[in-house]
């Protein structure tokens, strides 16, 4: 096999665990959503650097990337949406803000679903034009589509650490339907906004060069693996916030 189906592979699994990711959520498995959809942004986050790393960089591998991106991040996002309303075992609070048996409902919910995927279709495009070198417009959709399934389903990924009550119970909250509506658009839109965000960078193969790049890479690491979803949530907001903080300053 050629070297060059090493980063498409990447790509394809990409494309494998979003489309599970979706499967996941219409049975209401949003805990099974979020894993799938985080193990997309890691081979995502690899499949390029494979490719650069190896010198075997092509322009099949560069659209079968953002096909599947458009999948894991655009689509999928929209569909755990309105699986939390109108799946097959909604999210708590959310299965009685429409009726499941009206064709109405199913019409509205899928139309506004529909957002998502036309945001990440706009911030996709725009990102293959331009290049994507260093930085570019609006929030990359890996962030954007992840943090809404995240939001969506964060209270059902259990925690490592013990307790369920008091302070434990905050943490693990549960995002009110409305609230969640209003997350879905801000997200949308923050992938279509001429906002410039850096690409980015959580590991990098050239960590054992510089000490600093590597404690910061051991402790993204830990992080993930004991405190995962407060990670996860806490990574995107300061990313986030930083980029707009950054826009507002050049402003």
């Amino acid at each position: 096999m050629s070297l060059v189906w090493i980063p498409n592979i990447l790509s394809l699994g990409n494309l494998f665990f979003g489309f599970t990711a979706m499967l996941a959520a219409l049975r209401g498995r949003f805990d099974l959503a979020i894993v799938f959809v985080f193990i997309s942004m890691v081979l995502d986050m690899f499949d390029g650097r494979v490719a650069r790393m190896i010198k075997r960089d092509n322009p099949i591998g560069k659209d079968l990337d953002s096909f599947a991106d458009m999948i894991s991040f655009g689509v999928v996002p929209g569909v755990v949406f309105y699986a939390a309303f109108l799946g097959q075992v909604p999210l708590e609070g959310c299965r009685t803000v429409f009726d499941h048996s009206s064709n109405l409902s199913h019409l509205l919910v899928g139309s506004f679903s529909f957002i998502f995927p036309v945001a990440a279709a706009i911030r996709l495009a725009r990102f293959n034009v331009s290049g994507g070198e260093g930085s570019f417009q609006g929030c990359p959709s890996p962030v954007a589509g992840g943090t809404l399934v995240l939001l969506i389903g964060f209270n059902r990924v259990p925690a490592f650490f013990a307790g369920d009550g008091g302070f434990m119970q905050v943490l693990n909250f549960a995002i009110p339907c409305y609230l969640l509506a209003v997350v879905f658009l801000l997200l949308a839109v923050l992938m279509v906004v001429p906002v410039t965000f850096a690409k980015v960078q959580l590991l990098s193969f050239s960590s054992f060069h510089s000490p600093g790049k590597l404690i910061f890479n051991v402790v993204m690491l830990l992080g993930l693996i004991f405190f995962f979803k407060f990670c996860l949530l806490a990574m995107a907001v300061v990313y986030i916030a930083s980029s707009l903080f950054r826009a507002r300053n050049r402003g």
